[in-house]
């Protein structure tokens, strides 16, 4: 009797989804890892961690399918909050750059002491980006208004900045098409 060996695959989190609403059907352990190419044991224990895997489906940002692993995340205060912020200031049309989220996540570390030794290293980032579907858009437009009241104050630092550093995209949600900018003050 020849032995099935699988290659260890991941699986996505939709497809342990899948499985586990094939499950309810009734649909056997067997049958199951011979149509999504894994073992037996994968299938018993995507049946075991059901509500796990139904709560973290629930709770996946970009999109059912996107995130791979059930790994919890380091310091997920400071991460939820961090997202939030972020969420708040694009709802303001801020443009926010790679740097900008990672002194906030300093900040935030610094008050909810969750991590030591925090660095906020470009891989950090690049991971934080694609738990929460955070990506990058060239500013585009002139569809919002301008508040003076609130720009005057920054506008030469600002406008200094951004031609020191060359700032013209911003990091957006998953779900923003485009990144507008804002609309210049009028000169009188």
């Amino acid at each position: 009797m020849a032995s099935t060996s699988y290659k260890r695959k991941c699986l996505k989190l939709s497809d342990k989804v899948k499985i586990i609403d094939e499950v309810a059907l009734g649909a056997g352990v067997t049958q199951l890892a011979k149509k999504y190419g894994v073992s037996k044991a994968t299938i018993c224990k995507i049946k075991r961690l059901k509500t796990e895997i139904l709560r973290k489906s629930c709770n996946t940002v970009g999109g059912l399918g996107k995130r791979k692993t059930l790994k919890n995340a380091k310091a997920p205060k400071m991460k939820n909050f961090l997202y939030k912020w972020f969420l708040k200031q694009r709802e303001k049309h801020v443009p926010i750059s790679g740097e900008i989220i990672k002194e906030r996540a300093k900040l935030l570390n610094a008050k909810l002491k969750e991590i030591e030794h925090f660095v906020a290293s470009d891989g950090w980032l690049q991971r934080f980006k694609t738990r929460y579907g955070i990506r990058l858009l060239s500013i585009s437009g002139e569809k919002l208004s301008a508040q003076p009241q609130l720009i005057q104050p920054f506008k030469e630092k600002l406008m200094k900045t951004i031609k020191e550093l060359d700032l013209k995209k911003t990091y957006a949600a998953t779900f923003e098409k485009s990144a507008p900018g804002r609309k210049p003050e009028k000169q009188e």
